[in-house]
């Protein structure tokens, strides 16, 4: 067997990794064209690596950032892959929702059809529901438990449990319909192993990507490091991992065992042995990697460690210390000056908002005391959940006495007045919410604002109000509610803007009462904005007909250019991510042509945004 060439360096500090990185990268000596493959786990790190990069090369260009399962993919295809598009959760979704309403499928498991098909009528919302619940198992079954896909793959069972039986099952069906077009990931990994037997694979495979680095803490599986580990033996792979305590061996945690087996036999419990809980309760997901990667014997051999010298002299540096020796500090080991040094402190905040607003006074304040030791890219701020702070982030540093430069990374696309905020809001309205106010609050959205050109939303407040447009489209005559609806009251807006007068138009019950109170400069606003209602309208009326995926995709185009954007002029990246969504979306389609309705596309559609 050829020798590995996989490289782990692990580090108490990422600038060490990240040295380590950069010259590893200037020992390669690749072509100015040549793309450089780095995997890891989120778009904060791919900033910060960037920006290291750029700091001590003088650039950093022709970079493609990649997860995991995107470098499987990428390899699978250099070695000659027929496909260059895998089976992903969406076209598996898709699939099994078209196959949960197969005849055959209902009658040999009435117990599973049970859930959506009752009395013969099919519940389509809960059949797309469990889809998507059965496609996120079985796409966690292609990377932990792809072994029994294998066998899945042959129809045979692993278990007698008959719940393995309807999914073995569905998993044969499915991966028969799709078969001819897009790869399973235990076929992706028989055709890696396949390939990487023929010379001109391999030599293909190097002359794309001759090297490969995964820096920082990935979720790597069993799947994917037997892929990396083949491949490891034609191209090198490096791989910087960040290790709290480098020197010890701490991936394998017997101290509990001990501790638990003691406490069992009434006998005094040694805490030595348990080592540093932070390291071990905190560091799972490292522990779990090393562990992985030192099964092969050649792999410790390749491995380094870049250790960083901890101060011990602060609250924070002794801290540190007891985790980087991997030892519980012994009592009295923090002594008073250190609990009061302010190297780690505790804030408790009354709401996220407070809490942000500490942050920025504590940020304004370690500057000003420490201007030749600190700049705003030494600061990372890490929250629990992004998406709940960001909008408070950007209106206290925003509006702030003193500016500070600042990025938010890995923030969900529709946490924030975008393209795809909006497009969620406007594809969620429904005629049963069309109330003035909900309708209203569309032009919260600078998107569609500026795509209207309407800028003062005040004034259509006011003329809304006046022309007294309260809840409905059309309204019903029987009970009056058409008075209050909005096709009668556009109609009195516009009349208003076109007649000099508020005389009375038409008789009986369909006549109205111009609303005149626009003055002919801002009369174009109050347009645009009848324009907007008028659009926002159709678009949930053409919601009526059933579809299939492609052409539902086809109406979300529409709604984007006739309500947000121009798509052939528009530039936007976020509008570019939504692009490549809805292009997922008809590939997925190309495999399931049932013509489906509006709210099960959309149950699909919105988390992709």
């Amino acid at each position: 067997m050829p020798e590995t060439k996989l490289y782990i360096k692990g580090s108490n500090s990422l600038t060490k990794l990240a040295e380590e990185f950069c010259r590893d990268i200037g020992n390669q000596k690749m072509s100015v064209f040549q793309p450089l493959y780095i995997i890891t786990q989120t778009e904060g790190m791919n900033s910060w690596l960037k920006t290291q990069m750029a700091e001590r090369a003088g650039i950093a260009a022709n970079i493609s950032f990649l997860k995991p399962n995107d470098l499987i993919n990428k390899i699978y295809y250099l070695l000659g892959g027929q496909y260059q598009k895998t089976l992903s959760r969406l076209d598996i979704q898709w699939l099994i929702y078209g196959t949960l309403d197969n005849e055959g499928f209902k009658r040999h498991f009435p117990h599973v059809a049970s859930y959506y098909h009752k009395d013969g009528l099919i519940d389509n919302i809960k059949r797309i529901a469990l889809a998507r619940q059965v496609a996120d198992l079985f796409d966690q079954y292609q990377v932990y438990r792809y072994e029994m896909l294998e066998k899945w793959n042959h129809e045979a069972q692993t278990t007698r449990d008959p719940e393995e039986k309807w999914q073995l099952t569905l998993w044969n069906i499915i991966r028969n319909k799709a078969g001819v077009q897009f790869p399973d990931k235990a076929t992706i990994r028989h055709s890696i192993f396949d390939n990487l037997n023929r010379k001109e694979a391999i030599d293909s495979l190097a002359a794309a990507m001759p090297a490969i680095y995964l820096f920082g803490t990935s979720l790597i599986t069993g799947y994917h490091h037997e892929i990396l580990l083949g491949v490891s033996q034609h191209i090198p792979i490096y791989v910087y991992l960040p290790n709290p305590a480098p020197g010890i061996y701490w991936y394998e945690d017997p101290g509990r065992k001990s501790l638990f087996y003691q406490r069992k036999k009434k006998q005094e419990p040694d805490t030595t042995a348990q080592g540093n809980s932070l390291l071990t309760d905190w560091g799972k997901l490292t522990q779990n990697t090393f562990r992985l990667f030192f099964k092969d014997d050649s792999t410790i051999n390749n491995y380094e460690d870049f250790e960083e010298v901890v101060d011990a002299n602060t609250l924070l540096g002794a801290i540190r210390n007891t985790i980087h020796r991997h030892e519980t500090p012994e009592k009295n080991y923090f002594t008073a000056e250190m609990l009061n040094d302010h190297s780690l402190t505790i804030q408790s905040c009354f709401s996220p908002l407070r809490e942000v607003e500490a942050l920025y006074n504590f940020v304004i304040k370690l500057l000003n005391d420490n201007p030749q030791k600190y700049s705003l890219r030494d600061i990372i701020v890490q929250v629990t959940d992004i998406n709940k702070y960001a909008s408070y982030i950007r209106a206290v540093f925003d509006n702030a006495p003193f500016r500070l430069r600042y990025e938010i990374a890995d923030e969900s696309l529709i946490a924030s007045d975008s393209i795809s905020q909006a497009l969620y809001s406007i594809l969620t309205i429904e005629q049963g919410d069309f109330t003035s106010e909900n309708v209203l609050q569309l032009l919260d959205y600078s998107t569609i604002r500026d795509h209207f050109r309407i800028y003062d939303s005040g004034l259509i407040r006011r003329v809304v109000s006046a022309a007294n447009i309260r809840h409905g489209i059309k309204g019903d005559q029987a009970d009056d509610t058409v008075y209050v609806s909005w096709d009668y009251g556009l109609r009195r807006i516009m009349y208003g803007i076109c007649m000099s007068d508020e005389t009375e138009i038409g008789t009986g019950d369909s006549s109205f009462f111009p609303v005149d109170m626009v003055e002919s400069s801002a009369a174009g606003e109050v347009v645009h904005f009848v324009s907007f209602i008028e659009k926002l309208i159709h678009s949930i009326q053409e919601r009526d007909t059933l579809r299939t995926v492609t052409e539902w995709v086809q109406y979300i185009y529409e709604v984007l250019d006739n309500l947000l954007a121009d798509r052939e002029t528009e530039t936007d990246n976020e509008y570019q991510l939504i692009n490549n969504q809805l292009q997922e979306m008809i590939s997925s389609g190309n495999l399931f042509d049932e013509k489906i309705s509006y709210a099960v596309f959309l149950r699909q559609f919105l988390p992709t945004l």
